[in-house]
């Protein structure tokens, strides 16, 4: 299944001291606070590339007296048309000591991507894309609605209801962000996430802001920005692939006091 993703939203990360309480997993209290900093500090650019090497074929499981014996890394064995096996790949970005991203653009050099059979992208377990939808349909959400990452709740042991359709028109696909461009499956596309700060926006009268200011201030590891591509597949030789290239990222960033 080939994909593209074109995606432009706001990015919200926290890791700082200045005004703002932090729990115990470094995370920020409240949106409001990256808000203030990004906006009252001087924003800072630096730039780089993510280098994702190609990937074809799945690690199968195999069946053994008619039972599935699992991968060294939790797939099934081969059932046409199910979720029974993945194969997925992370890269991190280093963030600068004391930053704060308000900004953030990753970008395929290649203008042709391709993925077999389904595909999501999550950062930091955050599902961001996916194509199809479904993908997402039997993952766990935290308080404020987002998908967490969980292989365990996708992969389909022959007991779980049938997923919808992995083929279909362009515009089918999730998308946790404002704007999100996919082509149809086996198709070839550019591949980008954009994801620009507007600390101009009223906040507090434009509840899709607040739901991506939530989202985006959770991201944050303090240190890291780790992007996972997923691929997945039932029962072919070619599934779990994907072309691979090279992902320049432009990230924006406040450093604190």
């Amino acid at each position: 299944m080939l994909r593209t993703v074109v995606l432009g939203f706001f990015l919200f990360l926290a890791a700082c001291e200045n005004n703002t309480s932090f729990d115990s997993a470094g995370n920020t209290a409240g949106f409001e606070d990256v808000i203030e900093l990004c906006t009252t500090l001087d924003v800072q650019s630096f730039k780089g590339s993510l280098e994702f090497p190609a990937h074809q074929d799945c690690n199968w499981g195999t069946k053994v007296d008619g039972k599935d014996v699992l991968s060294s890394n939790g797939n099934f064995s081969r059932i046409n048309g199910s979720m029974r096996a993945r194969e997925q790949f992370t890269k991190s970005i280093d963030l600068p000591e004391g930053s704060v991203l308000c900004g953030v653009s990753i970008e395929a050099e290649n203008e042709n991507i391709e993925f077999d059979d389904a595909f999501g992208v999550h950062l930091n377990g955050l599902m961001i894309a996916s194509a199809p939808p479904s993908l997402v349909q039997r993952l766990a959400q935290d308080e404020d609605g987002n998908y967490l990452w969980d292989w365990t709740r996708v992969r389909d042991d022959g007991t779980l209801p049938e997923l919808a359709s992995w083929q279909g028109p362009s515009q089918d696909y999730y998308c946790a962000v404002n704007s999100c461009t996919l082509p149809t499956t086996e198709s070839l596309g550019g591949f980008a996430l954009k994801m620009n700060v507007d600390f101009s926006s009223a906040f507090e009268t434009n509840e899709s802001s607040i739901q991506q200011a939530k989202l985006f201030s959770k991201l944050s590891t303090r240190d890291k920005l780790s992007m996972t591509l997923i691929a997945t597949g039932d029962n072919d030789d070619g599934d779990c692939m994907h072309s691979g290239g090279t992902f320049a990222y432009d990230i924006k960033v406040v450093l604190r006091r």
